[in-house]
């Protein structure tokens, strides 16, 4: 209770719970809610725990680390769950408070997961730190009894087959390093952020779907608050939490459109927008009242027609 009224107070001094029960309460629910079934989220899961990305061929590394960790995990947190209170487990002895700990902060986070209304890979990374440690209960139990040597040839197995498909990309990186060359590819959004730099000085509106961390590395602020993640203006439940319960994804990228940003930042295919009505709409905005100044990494960097230029500085 003394950390939710934590939360709360500053909402509270500033005469803002409106702000807080939108952005935390309503948004969250409808996230979890309005976006893909359960069924649906824990086939997706399943795919991205196996290595099996959707649209993308199955990779032999992340499958054999799915039953490694997933199903390894998932066997050994089911025997550590039956064990009896005090009883052997290899060289670990069962502890029911520390068995009870262990299965509720996985099962909440597995919960949490599979109710967080849109499957995404990374999301399992929460999850793994309590896998590895069942994985870690089951094969110190396999090790220890009468199975140990084919126990010990499976695990050796196992972590060849996890770690081959790394063997070949691992030694190109340590070659690369050692001949000095660049091996940290940093996308667009550094030479995006030069551009602007240069080419903007008054740091003047700039509207993107992609890249966003560019809006940080360059100090501006977003055309509203809503696209501090640009897809966010993409998703009914979060447009209604921020900017009205009446608004709609088609209205709020229109406002913003009228606000007429000085840059528009986008590739010819936007992930975000790809196959939506609001692609047309966009793209038409675009063609009527930009033009194409400069192209980054297949990024387009568009600049309103009608921006005025930016005034130059004062002489010293």
């Amino acid at each position: 209770l003394a950390v939710a009224f934590l939360v709360v107070l500053p909402y509270l001094l500033a005469g803002e719970l409106p702000l807080f029960w939108g952005a935390v309460v309503t948004a969250s629910l409808g996230y979890a809610t309005e976006q893909q079934p359960l069924g649906a989220s824990l086939v997706d899961l399943a795919r991205w725990a196996f290595g099996a990305r959707p649209g993308k061929a199955l990779r032999s590394g992340p499958f054999w680390l799915g039953w490694l960790l997933f199903v390894g995990g998932s066997l050994g947190l089911a025997r550590f769950a039956v064990g009896r209170r005090g009883e052997a487990s290899g060289t670990a002895v069962v502890d029911g408070r520390a068995r009870a700990l262990l299965l509720a902060f996985t099962l909440g986070v597995a919960l949490s997961i599979a109710l967080s209304g849109i499957a995404q890979g990374h999301y399992l990374v929460q999850l793994a730190p309590f896998l590895a440690l069942g994985a870690g209960l089951l094969w110190e139990a396999l090790l220890a009894g009468r199975w140990r040597a084919p126990a010990l040839g499976l695990l050796v197995v196992l972590a060849a087959l996890v770690l081959w498909p790394l063997a070949r990309p691992t030694y190109k990186l340590a070659k690369a390093v050692a001949q000095g060359e660049r091996v940290i590819d940093a996308g667009p959004a550094y030479d995006i952020v030069a551009f602007l730099r240069a080419n903007d000085p008054c740091r003047r509106p700039v509207l993107m779907f992609e890249d966003h961390v560019v809006w940080w590395l360059a100090g501006l602020k977003t055309p509203h608050k809503i696209l501090t993640h640009p897809s966010n203006i993409l998703k009914p439940f979060l447009v209604r939490a921020a900017m009205g319960p009446d608004m709609t994804p088609e209205v709020a990228l229109g406002d913003v459109l009228r606000q007429r940003p000085t840059w528009v930042i986008a590739a010819d295919r936007v992930y975000a927008l790809n196959g939506k009505p609001l692609d047309a709409v966009f793209r038409g905005v675009l063609a009527r009242d930009y033009a194409v100044v400069a192209e980054i990494q297949g990024r387009k960097i568009y600049r309103a027609l009608d921006a005025p230029a930016c005034p130059a500085a004062p002489s010293s």
